[in-house]
């Protein structure tokens, strides 16, 4: 966050205005599920939001109870949702696609992980519907960014190890089916 506020602002220093954010962290896709629904049921999560979840295969979503609830991968993909979380602290109104950019390169540089997958909703005048837009993950440049990290940092050596496990395994389950 400080290096952030730095590179924006010139002071290298934390937001004097964040404020205290609640995580609940599930360790499985079916705690995550049931948590959504749960939070559905409850009212306490948008339609809107409860059908991108499922259309973007998002892995956490904002509890209208108090909490961002997320599915945990590992240190530095949590660091990198709590940064995303608080970014609007600093950011204010900018671009989503400033605001994407910006956060992706803090966390690839300090982090070795990058943001969560981002999504937000494109208000479009002349349209009647508005439309969600993502930032997608271009694999090749992931894994030159991981690894110039893992060289750099224990973060960015835990992410690469992780990508590269996540890769491994995903490799055995394609060609075991």
């Amino acid at each position: 966050m400080a290096l952030s506020n730095g590179l924006l602002s010139g002071r290298l220093e934390l937001h004097q205005g964040l404020r205290p954010s609640k995580f609940v962290l599930l360790d499985s896709d079916e705690l995550l599920h049931s948590a959504l629904e749960e939070a559905r049921e409850a009212k306490a999560v948008d339609p809107e939001v409860y059908g991108a979840f499922h259309e973007l295969a998002l892995r956490s979503f904002v509890d209208a109870r108090g909490w961002h609830t997320a599915r945990w991968q590992g240190e530095a993909e949590l660091e990198a949702l709590i940064l995303w979380d608080s970014s609007a602290n600093w950011l204010g109104n900018a671009q989503p696609c400033l605001r994407v950019g910006h956060m992706n390169w803090v966390c690839l540089s300090l982090l070795g992980s990058s943001i969560p997958m981002t999504a937000w909703r494109e208000e479009v005048a002349d349209s009647p519907a508005s439309e969600y837009t993502t930032a997608k993950l271009d694999e090749q440049r992931l894994r030159q960014s991981l690894w110039r990290c893992a060289r750099q940092s224990l973060f960015g050596c835990r992410a690469w190890m992780i990508r590269s496990y996540r890769m491994l395994r995903k490799g055995r389950e394609a060609t075991s089916t």
